[in-house]
């Protein structure tokens, strides 16, 4: 074999990789069937596409560290890909308790930083998370989710809201032994995913599965209790030890224009919410939406909707100040908007609502230059010679929401410190008064992962204020008991059983085996920490389960790389 040329061997090239860039479509209904009623848009991956996308990440971890949660998504993905949906289910629940509804309407702040997104499109993370809890019973979702015990700490908490970061802090509080009190305005929980979400984004049966899971760790939920009207704020004060304040944004801001007071200008709010209330509205025959985000979308599409229902054909036209490609709106909802028939005329300022007698007949808009002045604050700039007429019997004002906190009283009022309208809190959430906190959108704007995230963060906060981490510092004497144990009795190398190597295997084998004792190790972690009450030592077991899972996947890269360069 002297003297002879041998041609080089795979090199990857514009048209060829290792990676699939492409990621696995996700059915959806068509746009002319779909309009016509308000059933789910998205149809979910079937288990080989979903493995198939499972296969795709690289775990490289960005998304983690992206995610305002920062969701577990590469130990959840690694466990899809290995058809394990117990495994996947479980590590969703480390940091999102809901994860119904954030596989379908997560902004997915992850995918934005997934590697593989840099060459090609980024693996779906948000519909894989989707297809984990799709595949499991309510049943078996709540008995990996429950798992483990914990004991009473003492602590009574209460939590004004039932929105996502109102009950992610309670779910966090309730699994730390804290008795908690959620007490809700409305006849059910959910707050703005429930009232202020379409159907066809997020049906009612998926939130109900996540709440029921969240109940079920022994939250105490009061709904048609207002605080103020029903119970006063005092007594609530007086009965917990401490108070959360969760009640989200549900007064609608007004563009404030010459007619804006018609009885047919409608908050966007205030109808989506009588719709998801099951209430029959009558079907506009021209509809103007302002607003260029995802509230505005919803009751664009919502009322497109209608409209079929009622006359087979859709009218309706949303119009915003930003330019098309500055759009609030996830890119997914303008595109499926524009599929369905909305309209949309993008750099347009409301002007003034335009009557005929009692009837409203319209909307004037002017040319938008520009939104923020030069120090950034919101003064939009008009071409006041630039005018359309819009014709409408409905106008919906969609540009955004405030807080409503008239419950709490002048005088907690006047002792909180606010900035600019908002309640002034510390990164934990806590408001100028030692018992007082606040979070989610109350605080940070409207978002269900960033007020997930909100809701992990006061939890531990007021964990922490009230003594509860400190109670339990008893479990690190119990640790200590159990290093003292003489070491050839706690071997856990004795526990992990592999096939032998032989006299002389190759670097192939050798892998393999090493690959054989991390997976093995991480199931005997695992399994440790599923029998362990919640607690330091099973975050210690979960801590190590992940640690070994991350050498295998350091070894698999070992192992790919020399098979893929000839070792074995």
């Amino acid at each position: 074999m002297h003297h002879r040329a041998f041609p080089p061997g795979w090199n990857k090239g514009p048209d060829n990789d290792l990676l699939d860039l492409v990621r696995q479509p996700m059915p959806e209904r068509e746009p002319a069937r779909r309009i016509r009623d308000f059933k789910e848009i998205v149809t979910g991956f079937d288990p080989q596409g979903a493995r198939v996308e499972a296969s795709r990440c690289i775990q490289c971890g960005l998304c983690h560290e992206s995610c305002p949660a920062h969701m577990h998504a590469p130990e959840y993905i690694r466990a899809i890909g290995m058809g394990d949906l117990d495994e996947a289910v479980r590590q969703i629940y480390r940091t999102n308790p809901f994860p119904h509804v954030c596989g379908r309407v997560c902004t997915h702040r992850c995918e934005s930083a997934c590697a593989i997104g840099r060459r090609g499109e980024p693996v779906a993370i948000r519909w894989l998370k989707r297809f984990a809890m799709d595949q499991l019973s309510p049943e078996r979702v709540r008995s990996i989710a429950l798992a483990g015990q914990t004991l009473p700490s003492g602590r009574r908490v209460a939590i004004i809201g039932s929105g996502p970061g109102g009950l992610t802090a309670a779910w966090d509080l309730a699994r730390a032994g804290c008795a908690v009190t959620v007490f809700e305005a409305n006849d059910r929980p959910g707050g703005m995913m429930r009232h202020g979400i379409p159907a066809y984004r997020l049906p009612a049966a998926r939130l109900d599965d996540d709440i029921a899971v969240i109940i079920a760790a022994g939250v105490d939920l009061r709904c048609t209790t207002r605080i103020g009207p029903d119970l006063p704020f005092e007594d609530v004060r007086r009965a917990f030890d401490c108070v959360i304040l969760a009640t989200g944004l549900w007064r609608s801001r007004s563009t404030r224009i010459p007619g804006a007071d018609h009885p047919q200008v409608h908050s966007s709010i205030d109808l989506l919410r009588r719709l998801r209330a099951g209430e029959t509205l009558a079907p506009p025959r021209w509809a103007v939406v302002i607003g260029g985000g995802n509230v505005a979308m919803d009751i664009a599409r919502s009322l497109a909707r209608i409209q079929m229902a009622a006359s087979g054909s859709v009218a309706v036209l949303l119009t915003c100040l930003e330019e098309r490609g500055h759009m609030l709106a996830d890119a997914d909802e303008i595109r499926e908007a524009e599929e369905e028939g909305v309209h949309l005329l993008a750099g347009r300022g409301p002007k003034r609502i335009l009557t005929e007698g009692d009837a409203l007949s319209g909307l004037k808009t002017v040319r938008c230059l520009s939104i923020f002045d030069a120090s950034g604050r919101f003064h939009p700039c008009y071409n006041e010679n630039d005018t359309l007429f819009h014709p409408a019997d409905l106008v919906v004002e969609a540009i955004g929401q405030t807080s409503e906190l008239g419950f709490l009283g002048p005088e907690v009022t006047e002792a909180l410190e606010w900035r600019e309208g908002r309640l002034d809190v510390d990164a934990s959430g806590r408001t100028s008064l030692p018992w007082l906190w606040a979070l989610g959108d109350l605080v940070e704007g409207p978002d269900v992962i960033h007020a997930i995230a909100a809701g992990h963060r006061t939890a531990r906060a007021v964990m922490e204020n009230e003594g509860v981490m400190a109670e339990r510092e008893h479990v690190h004497d119990h640790i200590r008991d159990l290093i003292a144990v003489p070491v050839s009795d706690h071997k856990f190398s004795n526990y992990i059983h592999t096939l032998e190597l032989g006299e002389s295997p190759d670097d192939q084998a050798i892998l393999q085996y090493a690959l054989g004792r991390e997976q093995t190790a991480h199931e005997h972690y695992a399994a440790l920490a599923e029998t362990t009450p919640i607690g330091p030592i099973r975050d210690l077991f979960r801590y190590l389960a992940d640690e070994e899972l991350r050498h295998k996947g350091e070894l698999e890269k070992m192992y790919y790389a020399i098979v893929h360069r000839g070792g074995v």
